[in-house]
């Protein structure tokens, strides 16, 4: 509970987690859910939508989340973790569900005490992020597909609609369940039963992707701005916010650091043991613990260096190896259930359970860091709201401390062109324009003429350094570039 007030601090459990949410409500908040179209902001002015850059390529629904509990619960850190805090518990209470389902309340205990005790989950239960949204989605939907085909009521039918929509709404990880339900589907119904079940299983799934594009187009200005928005998408680098190329990612030393830094040796011994047993021992339990694993992990091997840079993409595998590891646990339970030695089980399931605590501690400690929070605030002495700062690098965090109007990626002269484009809308508004060049950003020069625009220098201090902060000519500045 105590995390709930720290501050978007750049690291793992930071930056991924927050800033951009955190960016995006403040844009809500100012201007309104309608006002936007519900278009998450990259950067915004505070007295205009005129000036404003979207980023789209996120499904909205998040947002009707986050966005609320920030203007209602108090505009604060607190606030947007708030409904986080929910979905943990959702996520904790749909796995117990699911894992008493297939093995009984034996079962069901021991998968949960070992999931809320992971220390990933630990480190990114409060991950204000679409992959929370994408986690607290996965086992409801796994549980209502699993009872619409026992049933096949319309009745379930409906609610397996809801729950799978809001998990395809909720990020582009839950679309990995839909391949995983059409394998479970041919091997356990054969090619008889695969065409309308498999119709069935991906019903909503498709209807959160129609819902997604024609939110798209209502966001830009149509079906033809929609289009291009999704080649931009669809040609994004794969190296997703990492500076190196593919190539260059070592994915499988990544994943490897990874799970070690995410279970640690218990509970990767357990799920290792639990494999086997799911092997030899095939039945409801070790099916359930196989989908929502592959589920899990699909899209740690579908994007591979996005997966290797991000390690809390791996986190939606949380569940089904939290169910994998608990069945040599529940094997060996029931084995000794008359016996004395069943205490020595019980006593290792919560030695287990403690160790992940106290690592999931020491895992968030180490990436706590606020050397990218603190340059927010120092700035609030130069700069005020009816500013706009231009800087080069993609540093999140700060920006939701800085009461400025903040523009990230000012590294070339393209993005200065871009840029010029989208605040020339908003120009009135606009009371002084800067650039804050930290020392990450090195030399770019073709940027140069920026120089000629320069009125005014001052030096801020920065990470134990310091950085220049240059007012520029407006005018000036929306003229340079233009072709």
């Amino acid at each position: 509970m105590n995390r709930l007030d720290e501050r978007w601090d750049e690291s793992l459990g930071g930056i991924t987690s927050s800033a951009f949410y955190g960016l995006a409500a403040q844009g809500f908040d100012h201007h309104g859910l309608r006002t936007l179209r519900l278009r998450p902001l990259l950067f915004f002015q505070r007295r205009t939508t005129a000036t404003a850059l979207a980023y789209l390529n996120h499904p909205p629904f998040p947002h009707l989340v986050t966005a609320p509990a920030y203007r209602h619960l108090g505009r604060d850190e607190r606030a947007m973790r708030i409904p986080i805090l929910g979905l943990a518990i959702m996520v904790l209470a749909a796995t117990f569900v699911a894992a008493r389902r297939v093995g009984g309340l034996d079962l069901a205990f021991f998968t949960t005490g070992l999931l809320a005790a992971t220390p990933l989950f630990c480190q990114y239960g409060n991950l204000v992020d679409a992959p929370m949204f994408s986690l607290a989605t996965l086992v409801p939907a796994w549980l209502a597909w699993e009872s619409y085909r026992k049933h096949r009521t319309r009745r379930a039918l409906v609610v397996w609609i809801i729950a799978g929509g809001l998990s395809g709404a909720s990020y582009w990880f839950g679309y990995f369940l839909v391949p995983v339900l059409w394998m479970d589907l041919l091997i356990r119904e054969g090619k008889r039963g695969l065409l309308r079940l498999g119709f069935v299983a991906g019903l909503p799934f498709g209807l959160a992707l129609v819902a997604y594009l024609a939110w798209l187009a209502l966001a830009t200005d149509g079906w033809s701005d929609m289009a291009t928005q999704l080649r931009v998408l669809l040609s994004a680098p794969v190296g997703g916010d990492s500076k190196l190329t593919p190539e260059q990612i070592d994915y499988f030393r990544n994943m490897q650091a990874h799970l070690w830094r995410g279970w640690g040796w218990p509970f990767l011994g357990l799920i290792a043991i639990g494999s086997v047993v799911a092997l030899f021992q095939r039945g409801p339990a070790s099916r359930t613990a196989a989908i929502l694993c592959i589920a899990g992990l699909l899209p740690c091997i579908a994007f591979r260096s996005r997966a290797a840079f991000h390690e809390f993409w791996i986190l939606q595998a949380t569940p089904g190896l939290a169910l994998l590891a608990a069945l040599p646990i529940l094997l060996a339970w029931r084995h000794f259930r008359e016996r004395p030695q069943r205490w020595a089980v019980l006593a290792g399931w919560v030695a287990v359970m403690a160790w992940g605590l106290w690592t999931g501690k020491e895992l968030h400690a180490s990436y706590l860091t606020d050397k990218y929070t603190n340059p927010g605030l120092v700035l609030n002495r130069y700069v005020g709201p009816d500013d706009v700062v231009l800087y080069p690098m993609n540093n999140i965090s700060w920006r939701f401390y800085c009461q400025a109007a903040t523009v990230p990626l000012y590294d070339s002269a393209d993005a200065h062109r871009r840029y010029m484009e989208a605040l020339r809308p908003g120009r009135d508004q606009i009371n002084r324009l800067f650039v804050f060049w930290t020392p990450e950003a090195g030399v770019v020069p073709e940027l140069a003429p920026v120089l000629s625009l320069v009125k005014s220098r001052q030096v801020v201090p920065y990470r134990g350094t310091t950085a220049p902060l240059f007012e520029l000519d407006i005018d000036g500045a929306m003229k340079l570039f233009r072709n």
